[in-house]
C-alpha cells in the first residue's frame, strides 16, 4: 500500500493498493512505482492517478535511474534502454 500524505499536518492526500519492492522516486508531479511483479509504472503526485506503465518487454526490470527527463532502465537480462518521459506519455529516445 503506498500513501501520499501532506508535509504540513501528515492529513492523507491519497492511497494506492499496490505492492512495491523498493521505495517510489518522485521527478517532478510524476512518483515512480516499482512494482512487486518487476512492472514500472508513474503516478500524478496529487492525485495517485496511473498515467503510465512501461513495456511489458522490459517486465524484468532491475534498476532504473532519473536523469533531468530522462529515465535509464536496466533489466535483468542485461538490456539498457532511455526514455524522455512527462506526465502523460514516454518514448524511447537513443543512448
Amino acid at each position: 500500500r503506498i500513501q501520499c500524505r501532506a508535509l504540513s499536518d501528515r492529513r492523507l492526500l491519497w492511497e494506492r493498493p499496490d505492492g512495491v519492492d523498493v521505495v517510489p522516486e518522485i521527478a517532478g508531479d510524476l512518483v515512480l512505482l516499482r512494482h512487486d511483479d518487476g512492472l514500472l509504472s508513474a503516478c500524478d503526485l496529487y492525485t495517485g492517478e496511473t498515467l503510465w506503465t512501461m513495456p511489458k518487454r522490459m517486465s524484468a526490470l532491475a534498476s532504473y535511474k532519473v536523469v533531468d527527463d530522462k529515465l535509464v532502465v536496466t533489466s535483468t537480462v542485461g538490456e539498457m534502454r532511455c526514455y524522455r518521459f512527462s506526465q502523460h506519455y514516454h518514448s524511447r529516445v537513443s543512448l
